[in-house]
Order: structure tokens, then sequence, then C-alpha cells
């Protein structure tokens, strides 16, 4: 007996009938189980579904966005002027032409000892190197994302192939079960039918009795009226 058919009578949806004394008996016949065609193959579709995929874990390919960019200058030392604040500044002064924007800024760094104008273009600079080593280590990811997407597609190509036997196998065992469940459905379908029209004739017959009745009770309401007409 094939372990579909064996697990199909473990939960009662198929009888097999065969030598018990031999389980690789090729002459087993099914006996099919009244109410539950449908029930198997369904059952043994989330069976097929569920061997073929329990090993497959899904592959993070999220890709970490929106970091903020203290985490990335994180190891960067405190500017005495950070390059964001220089910036600000520069930005402030933009109606400036460029020559009179740099004047100004180094009026400003000449009024203050607490920081020169290489504090903000030094900090600028390591925070450049720090953005492209964080760009390389996202690119880096890429890449072993992709190898191992390279491998994981290879694997479920194997197990697909491996997959689609197994179903084939399954469906052409399943067909008995189909071709018993479509004939005992155009049974009971047949039968339906018959109970309807055979109460729909049985309704006729007896609405037709009570007119009748009825008309024959009306005549003594033709012949004497009701009592207030009297």
């Amino acid at each position: 007996m094939g372990r579909f058919l064996r697990a199909l009578e473990k939960v009662g949806l198929v009888a097999v009938e065969g030598s018990a004394e031999d389980p690789e008996n090729q002459g087993d016949t099914l006996a099919f189980s009244e109410n539950d065609a449908t029930g198997a193959a369904d059952s043994t579709a989330t069976q097929v579904s569920n061997d073929s995929l329990r090993n497959e874990a899904p592959i993070d390919m999220q890709m970490s966005e929106g970091r903020p960019f203290e985490e990335i200058y994180a190891n960067i030392a405190q500017s005495p002027y950070p390059a964001e604040k220089m910036l600000k500044l520069v930005e402030g002064l933009k109606t400036m032409d460029a020559s009179t924007r740099l004047a100004a800024v180094k009026a400003m760094d000449d009024a203050d000892d607490g920081w020169t104008i290489d504090d903000p273009v030094a900090d600028a600079k390591a925070k450049i190197s720090a953005l492209s080593s964080h760009a390389s280590s996202l690119t880096a990811q890429v890449t072993a994302v992709e190898k191992e997407t390279e491998a994981a597609l290879a694997s479920l190509d194997a197990e697909n192939d491996k997959s689609v036997s197994a179903i084939r196998k399954q469906i052409s065992e399943l067909e008995a079960l189909l071709a018993r469940q479509i004939e005992k459905t155009a049974t009971d379908k047949a039968a339906a039918q018959n109970r309807l029209q055979a109460a729909r004739e049985a309704c006729t017959r007896e609405t037709g009795r009570l007119h009748m009745e009825s008309a024959r009770l009306s005549t003594l309401v033709e012949i004497f009226g009701t009592p207030k007409d009297r």
C-alpha cells in the first residue's frame, strides 16, 4: 500500500481492501468514504504543500534603511565646530557671492578662538568617509544576499521537481476518489430532484383537493349568506 493511501486510511477517508499480510500488495482496492472525497483531496494537497515547504526558511532580504546619521558617525570625535553647523551658516549666507561669503566665515573664525575653519572641513571629511564605509557595507550585504538567493533558488527548483513528481503520483491515486465523488454527487442530485418533484406533485394534488372542498363549502355561503346578512 502506498504511503498516500495508508495516510488516507488512518484518518478514515479510505478503507483499503487487500492482503493485510502483504503491505506492498499492488492489488489493494479503495473503499470510498461517502462524505469525504473532497476532504481527502484538500487534506492531500495540504500535506504535499507542507511537506514541500516545511524545511524552507525565508531569506531575510530586508535592507536596513533610514539609519540615523548620528549612529553612522558614532566613531567620529566631536568637532569644535561640526560640519552641519557650518552648512547652516553657509546656507544663511547664500545671498552673498562666494568671495564675500568666504570672507564673512573667515571673519567669524578670526573672532572666535574656539574653532577654526579647518574644524568643520575635517569633520566633513571624516563623515564622508563614514558614509562611504556604510555604503560599502550595504553593498556587501546585497552581494551576500545575492549568493544566498542563488543557492536558495537552486534548492527551490530541486524541491519543486521532487514535489511536482509526488503531486502527479498522488493525482493519479486521487482520480478514483474523484470519479466516485462525481458519481455520488450525480446520484444525490438526482435523488434530491426526484424528492422535489414528488413534493411539488403532492402539493398540487393537495391544494387542488383543498380548493375543491373550499368551493363546495362556499355554496352554503352563496345560498344563505352570512348571519349578519339575514
